[in-house]
């Protein structure tokens, strides 16, 4: 299983633009999938139907504009094209990866992540979510939340802003280690507003995190918080001691 990253992405401007973007991403749309068969232990070939997907990269940038046949696009990635012995194999990898059709470098590429976010029809849990839809008066904007795998999709929103040029999209995302921050995107330029290796969660303080091998924990150089650690590990290190004890303190 990939890293997860969680995104919020709002996207703000014209109405009219607001409501043909928000048709355009629930479009419905089928792909085909080479799926395991856990029963026949083979793989199969199966369908995949998206009747209401919400929010669908497909929808955005699909391989069939690029006249990619469903065919090619289902085919599982080539493991042969890069000598992984050499020091530069990755940067090959990568530009290996640009030529392919299959569906692995396909996204990758033209995505920025592995696979894409749309609901599908047999998704009874979706982490995908249309959450604000405003579109009357002076406010005209959408808020999506999605999850993607190891990265932000930077790659296919740059492709959705130039889809709406006169809207802004601002992307806040954290990935599930703790990394994070914020881009705004306006006619495909990415602008980051910041970035963090972590993130306290108690008090937000950003990039206040260190470890702490006495503590056993994360300690946040902020706010101090040791509602996770326990209290004996905390007790006995020499650097922390004194903020537990004024932690408990405060609680009386």
């Amino acid at each position: 299983m990939p890293n997860w990253v969680f995104n919020t992405l709002t996207i703000q401007g014209p109405k009219q633009e607001i409501d043909y973007i928000k048709d355009k991403l629930n479009k419905p749309f089928s792909v085909l999938h080479d799926t395991w068969n856990k029963d026949t232990r083979e793989m199969e070939l199966k369908e995949t139907h998206y009747s209401a997907p919400v929010f669908a990269f497909w929808n955005i940038h699909s391989p069939l504009e690029e006249g990619i046949t469903m065919e090619e696009y289902v085919q599982q990635p080539k493991r042969d094209g890069v000598d992984m012995t050499q020091p530069d194999w990755f940067a090959k990898s990568v530009e290996f990866a640009k030529t392919q059709k299959d569906w692995y470098s396909w996204n990758n590429t033209n995505w920025g992540t592995k696979w894409d976010v749309a609901v599908s029809d047999d998704n009874k849990y979706p982490d995908t979510r249309l959450e604000v839809y405003e579109s009357e008066g002076d406010d005209h904007s959408l808020v999506y939340s999605f999850q993607t795998a190891w990265s932000p999709a930077i790659t296919v929103l740059e492709k959705l802003s130039n889809l709406v040029p006169n809207s802004l999209l601002t992307l806040n995302f954290e990935e599930e280690s703790g990394w994070g921050g914020e881009y705004e995107i306006l006619r495909g330029t990415v602008t980051e507003l910041f970035n963090y290796d972590n993130r306290c969660r108690d008090c937000d303080e950003m990039d206040t995190l260190e470890y702490c091998d006495e503590c056993a924990i994360d300690v946040c150089s902020s706010c101090y918080d040791f509602a996770e650690a326990n209290p004996e590990d905390v007790a006995n290190c020499q650097t922390h001691a004194i903020y537990l004890k004024s932690t408990e303190k405060a609680e009386l």
